[in-house]
């Protein structure tokens, strides 16, 4: 299980489905020890993302989330569409596709992601960059009654011009199995590490924190 990805398996279209959590640096250490008993360590990952729009935030008022992700000698683009959000747990469309160029091309996505009203190429060659987010990501894989569930420390920045602020959250994701058994996780979870429900993403909070440079 080593050759998991920092976030789900490069497919046309997948359904993302985690558990967002704040996490004060002091719970750090004990939430190691806790996973570290429960779960098997993955090698952490250094992730480099770069968030994009057009000038105009084209995207944005479609509630489309698009970045490019690097790690090691890896790099992709990625598509991120509305979903459903109840408390720390968002589930939502993603698309996932290979990269080779500092600026992603959304010709390389399925056309019906955008519907009628938006044009791919067009979007592509307006796309500038909006703010980064830079992080390290410590990853365990736990195998919960059949189903297997990444957990993933991230400690890092957002930065939006010369505004930054840091990034401590904890997420889980389903990879495979039964949606429920990451509920079961955290309830087992929650009596020794102190959670707060994370109900921005990244990209919101990324998008938010531009605003306030632009201001």
């Amino acid at each position: 299980m080593e050759s998991i990805r920092p976030r789900c398996v490069i497919v046309t279209n997948d359904q993302e489905i985690e558990l967002k959590f704040l996490i004060d640096n002091k719970e750090i250490d004990a939430l190691r020890q806790y996973l570290d008993a429960r779960a098997k360590p993955l090698d952490p990952l250094q992730l480099d993302n770069t968030y994009f729009d057009t000038p105009d935030e084209v995207l944005s008022e479609e509630r489309i989330g698009l970045r490019i992700r690097r790690w090691n000698d890896q790099c992709e683009q990625t598509i991120k569409l509305a979903g459903v959000q109840q408390g720390a747990m968002s589930q939502r469309p993603e698309y996932n596709q290979p990269c080779d160029s500092d600026v992603p091309d959304l010709t390389k996505f399925p056309e019906d992601i955008f519907g009628d009203h938006l044009d791919p190429v067009a979007i592509t060659a307006q796309l500038v960059p909006m703010f980064q987010v830079a992080f390290l990501r410590e990853r365990w894989l736990c195998d919960a009654e059949g189903t297997l569930i990444e957990v993933a420390l991230d400690q890092g920045r957002i930065i939006a011009g010369e505004r930054e602020e840091p990034v401590c959250e904890l997420e889980l994701e389903l990879i495979d199995g039964d949606v429920s058994e990451i509920e079961r996780l955290v309830s087992d979870l929650e009596p020794h590490v102190a959670l707060t429900p994370g109900t921005l993403s990244k990209a919101q909070r990324g998008f938010a924190l531009r605003d306030k440079a632009k201001s």
